[in-house]
């Protein structure tokens, strides 16, 4: 329905500040001239967007009509974007239902707190698919949750995968994220410049070390994982 398309476009610009055509007709699936007319209707109707052409320019809307959510605080924005979508939502047909939730909230909040979702969702993922009751994360879960939040670099002493037949490891990683999966949880790291990835039960200590890293730039833990 056109309706809910407008509505969808003038989410997505609250939420990303700024977008080209191209990329809101990708984002809705519709042609570039469509965006177009829509953005003309918009115009029409009251609603104050402005476009720019050429290089770094693209449609928004004017900072003074984007909405504010109000009382939320980082620790709670955090807790919320680390959700994903459950499977139990996608077999009642509900997907594109919570989808439009996440974004009309995400472009309802002030813009700090917008960079508070952004770094949440490259730091942790809950994938839920075969999920099943987890008792939490490990003794050493709080400290390198504040590495992975912090960017900072962790002194790890972990169990080998052939068991207890090989003596403890030692290593320095880069901890990028934590992921929930099927009940356990994974820390993925940087070592020696390769991504691994390592359940959080074969760590036997963690220490958090003064010095912080630099994320790789292209790094995406949704392509990843």
């Amino acid at each position: 329905m056109r309706a809910d398309r407008l509505i969808a476009e003038l989410m997505l610009l609250q939420a990303h500040g700024r977008m080209t055509a191209r990329e809101l007709a990708r984002q809705v699936e519709v042609t570039e001239r469509t965006i177009y007319r829509d953005i003309e209707s918009l115009c029409i109707s009251g609603v104050p967007i402005y476009t720019e052409r050429g290089p770094g320019g693209g449609i928004s809307l004017v900072e003074s009509y984007r909405t504010t959510l109000t009382g939320m605080t980082r620790g709670e924005v955090r807790a919320l974007f680390m959700l994903s979508i459950p499977v139990a939502l996608d077999e009642l047909g509900l997907v594109s239902e919570a989808r439009t939730a996440f974004l009309k909230l995400s472009a309802a909040l002030p813009v700090a707190l917008r960079e508070e979702e952004q770094r949440t969702r490259q730091r942790f993922h809950i994938d839920q698919s075969g999920w099943q009751a987890t008792p939490g994360l490990k003794s050493q879960s709080a400290l390198i949750q504040q590495a992975v939040w912090e960017d900072q670099l962790l002194a790890l002493r972990y169990r080998s995968i052939l068991g207890d037949r090989v003596a403890p490891l030692n290593a320095i990683v880069e901890p990028y994220s934590l992921v929930a999966w099927q009940g356990d949880w994974y820390l993925v790291s940087r070592q020696t410049g390769v991504m691994r990835v390592m359940g959080l039960d074969r760590i036997l200590s963690a220490q958090i070390l003064p010095d912080r890293f630099q994320r790789l730039s292209d790094y995406d833990l949704d392509l990843f994982w």
